[in-house]
């Protein structure tokens, strides 16, 4: 399953597994930072679902602004950058 971010289930169980290694050869810091990275992901995955959801409901307001926010966060998404442009020709 591919996330809005590029990022697939796969690639999150591969970080998580990075991760924790890292974190049982005591290399907590870098080990926090791909926690997080996931965390990041996650976040925008249940973001995208939301906006995409206020969308098809035909709740545009709320969905532009859920679409920008995920662009606030990482520009380069494709997605929420196409579906913001639907928007705005509705």
């Amino acid at each position: 399953m591919t996330m809005k971010n590029g990022t697939d289930t796969m690639d999150l169980e591969s970080l998580h597994q990075q991760a924790a290694a890292l974190r049982q050869q005591g290399n907590l810091a870098e080990a926090e930072k791909l926690y997080q990275q996931i965390q990041q992901t996650l976040d925008l995955k249940s973001l995208a679902e939301q906006a995409v959801a206020f969308h098809q409901h035909g709740n545009l307001g709320e969905a532009e602004r859920l679409y920008q926010q995920i662009l606030q966060a990482d520009a380069r998404l494709f997605g929420p950058r196409f579906y913001l442009g639907l928007i705005r020709l509705q």
